[in-house]
């Protein structure tokens, strides 16, 4: 079969794209979803785990999979979508690892601080060495004829969040965009951020999409538009809290009144202690 006529019957069939979620039974760990997008023989994976143990399974699935691992996206700077680097590139040699320049850049910045703040705590499930990816010049990547836009950098829990948009399938693999049923990490916001990430949410729901992925699921929840609900009504919700709340305690309380099924980080309350800290005045941002 000649090259052409190949990639015109790879490009007959939709991609799919399956999705595989961190361990919320590991204390300490960051769990996010990693997005395998499959083609005939080929694959792309859409962030990586926080803990090597993760990783590995990610590793597994990909093998299991039987598809050629090309490419890695990395949807943002945090540390939960691009930690286990170093163990993908050294099972998967011959993938590239891209990013938007504008994440790239982030990450080789920030690379340092973050292995300060996170590796130590982890043991032996922290990275080895830190891994840039190569930034990225287009703002779609291709995979076996279907052509994935790159969304972004807009606010999302970073201010240079991005994600991926098949078209064909009107599937929006989200990253930090968006979450559903976890609790919302606003730790590096203060009100114009708030405003700036619910106009993300109105731009990403302007493309009609029949399949969302967040960055962060509650197990067990599907892939839909309740997603963007959920992250926009949390948003708000945080929002009107910060404006009566006297201080992180009672703003948190507020917080797990409202929303008392979310999951945060397992063994952790990070996802709402460090947000309502930032949010009271108590710490500053957690920009880096």
């Amino acid at each position: 079969m000649s090259n052409a006529r190949a990639a015109a019957t790879a490009a007959a069939k939709p991609l799919e794209f399956q999705v595989m979620s961190g361990s919320f039974a590991l204390a300490g760990n960051q769990p996010a979803n990693y997005t395998l997008v499959k083609g005939e023989t080929e694959a792309l994976l859409i962030d990586v785990p926080f803990s090597r143990s993760d990783a590995h399974r990610v590793v597994a699935a990909i093998l299991d999979s039987g598809k050629k691992l090309i490419t890695i996206f990395v949807t943002h700077d945090h540390p939960d979508h691009f930690f286990s680097l170093d163990l993908l590139i050294d099972s998967f040699p011959n993938a590239r690892i891209v990013a938007h320049a504008v994440v790239a850049k982030d990450m080789e910045r920030s690379i340092p601080l973050k292995f300060q703040r996170w590796a130590e705590g982890i043991g032996a499930n922290a990275p080895r060495r830190g891994v840039v990816p190569t930034a990225l010049q287009a703002d779609e990547i291709t995979l076996e004829g279907h052509t994935l836009k790159i969304l972004g950098p807009m606010q999302g829990d970073h201010v240079h969040c991005t994600a991926l948009w098949d078209p064909e399938t009107r599937t929006l693999v989200a990253g930090d965009l968006v979450y559903n049923g976890a609790f919302v990490f606003l730790g590096e916001h203060l009100a114009p951020q708030y405003a700036e990430w619910l106009a993300s949410l109105d731009y990403l729901e302007s493309l009609n999409p029949v399949r969302i992925i967040a960055g962060h699921t509650k197990p067990g929840l599907p892939d839909d538009s309740f997603a963007i609900d959920w992250t926009r009504g949390y948003i708000r919700a945080f929002a009107k809290a910060a404006k009566i709340a006297k201080s992180s305690r009672e703003m948190a309380a507020i917080i797990h009144a409202l929303y008392p099924n979310a999951v945060n980080f397992p063994g952790t309350e990070f996802l709402v202690e460090v947000p309502t800290q930032v949010a009271t005045g108590e710490i500053p941002p957690w920009n880096e």
